[in-house]
């Protein structure tokens, strides 16, 4: 859209968003808010467009029929090996509506199921768009922080 706007000597639609998932640009009431304020308020749009969030919802729902929660009381996240309790003395789960804080990790080149993690550490994975060497990086620059803080000054 933008290269045609360009083109044209356009400016760009302001009702239009292009979904992360199809890429595709579609008007903004095609796509649903992730987040609310404490009044009711929608507070910030989704980047995945409501037919996308769909599909990938009949996914998840299929992944949870074949595979279902572990025992809560009992389970840890296999990477930052807390319990939903431990989790939810954080805080962070005091207005959520979610019975859970482990949600089924899977590929999303094939589908494949890999396992319940935490909503923190999915979110980590995520982020660094499931890029071992990101993560690993990650991991080395906090380690060299908490072993030689003065080294590792980004200011």
């Amino acid at each position: 859209m933008s290269n045609l706007c360009e083109f044209l000597g356009e400016p760009e639609p302001t009702n239009l968003r292009k979904c992360i998932k199809c890429g595709e640009h579609k008007s903004l009431d095609n796509f649903g808010f992730r987040s609310y304020g404490k009044n009711g308020t929608q507070t910030e749009q989704r980047n995945d467009c409501n037919q996308c969030r769909t599909e990938q919802r009949k996914k998840l729902d299929k992944i949870k029929k074949y595979y279902p929660l572990p025992d809560l009381r009992t389970y840890r996240c296999p990477h930052c090996e807390r319990s939903q309790e431990e989790i939810f003395k954080t805080g962070s789960w005091i207005n959520t509506k979610k019975k859970t804080c482990f949600i089924p990790d899977h590929d999303h080149e094939t589908g494949e199921f890999r396992g319940y993690i935490c909503d923190d550490c999915n979110t980590v994975i995520a982020r660094a768009k499931e890029n071992v060497n990101t993560l690993r990086n990650i991991a080395d620059f906090l380690e060299k922080r908490l072993t030689n803080p003065a080294e590792c000054s980004i200011i």
